[in-house]
């Protein structure tokens, strides 16, 4: 099992692409800075559709509220994350499990077959979860 927990951390250091950042020690601060700074970017970019969402949540729930029907505002979050779900992970899939270049060098490594397939599973896993806690959070939350 630490075999499949290691391979696990592997992957999803250089899939995130943390592996490069970290081996790099000539210009490590400046790139350091320069990741930190498109994440924060990407963050503020996607804090107005997150904002909208969330108000249209809340609205939903407050004309939903005398009705007696608050639990539609959480069949909307499902709905919408399950849809992101599935567009998603198609992407995921196929990236994860069929355009990898590391694959042939896994396969000479002394793992088991369901290390392997674990592991890659689990990073769709992890991805998929990460992409659809925006969504899913708000409608839980409210």
């Amino acid at each position: 099992m630490s075999e499949f927990w290691a391979l696990f951390k592997t992957l999803f250091v250089n899939s995130v692409g943390l592996s490069v950042i970290w081996s790099d020690k000539t210009g490590r601060r400046k790139r350091l800075l320069k990741t930190l700074g498109l994440g924060l970017l990407i963050a503020v970019g996607f804090a107005p559709a997150i904002y909208l969402y969330t108000r249209i949540l809340t609205q939903a729930y407050d004309l939903l509220a005398p009705l007696g029907q608050q639990g539609v505002v959480i069949s909307l979050g499902l709905t919408l994350a399950s849809g992101m779900v599935f567009f998603f992970g198609v992407f995921y899939v196929i990236s994860t499990f069929y355009f990898t270049d590391y694959m042939q060098n896994l396969l000479a490594l002394p793992l088991a077959p369901w290390q392997l397939l674990g592991a890659q599973f689990s990073l769709v896993v992890v991805y998929e979860y990460l992409s659809t806690l925006p969504f899913i959070l708000p409608p839980l939350l409210i």
